[in-house]
């Protein structure tokens, strides 16, 4: 788990992979900058090809943090070592006040 605040720094130092784990809609009302879109049901088909990644490093988030912990453990069980789940998800991050883009 890893706080909005946090979330931020981590970003600003790290090139690791941003995935937001909710549906298509919810990600083009708004997503965190340079996050890609991957469901959860469609993660579990590209697992191998995003462990196997030279940047196998990734903070997943969903809405509220549910969906983001299920699919670090479906990345940990592939093989990634560095996993970070945002604490509270999307919510969290638009609560603490922090920019979000819409579209796709």
């Amino acid at each position: 788990m890893i706080t909005p605040v946090e979330a931020v720094h981590f970003l600003n130092r790290s090139s690791a992979q941003l995935i937001d784990l909710r549906d298509k809609k919810s990600f083009e009302q708004a997503h965190l900058k340079q996050a890609r879109n991957i469901e959860l049901h469609e993660l579990r088909k590209c697992i191998s090809e995003l462990a196997q990644g030279e940047n196998s490093r990734f903070l997943l988030y969903c809405q509220h943090g549910t969906q983001a912990h299920i699919a670090a453990g479906l990345l940990k069980r592939a093989g990634v070592k560095e996993i970070y789940c945002l604490e509270g998800g999307i919510k969290a991050w638009q609560n603490a006040g922090l920019p979000v883009q819409s579209g796709s």
